[in-house]
């Protein structure tokens, strides 16, 4: 039961937290691991891609659990660079640590 309450209040910092809750306000269409292919044929698979339902622009969020990392911000920026290619407008970037709660804008 602490493990459930405590993860319940990490879901409800998230879904509240001054850069992200627009996010889950029903303004965004939430795709979650939509697969992006590379020209390799290689899949990525970001956590996350919000569609504004109005302007059909794109926010990434991707979430991860260990320490901020400058792999994270590269691989957050690929799956852009990816979306763009396929004509797609990359409004905003979040990369969201769980266990620290910092989301940090990329």
């Amino acid at each position: 039961a602490e493990d459930r309450a405590k993860l319940k209040e990490d879901i409800l910092y998230i879904c509240t937290h001054d850069l992200l809750k627009d996010i889950y306000s029903g303004a965004y269409i939430l795709v979650g691991e939509s697969e992006v292919k590379e020209n390799n044929d290689k899949i990525q698979k970001p956590d996350l891609i919000a569609i504004n339902k109005t302007s059909k622009n794109i926010t990434i969020i991707d979430y991860k659990t260990g320490k901020a990392n400058q792999e994270h911000i590269a691989q957050i920026s690929n799956y852009a660079m990816l979306l763009e290619e396929t004509g797609r407008v990359i409004d905003k970037k979040y990369i969201v640590y769980t266990q620290s709660k910092e989301v940090v804008s990329v």
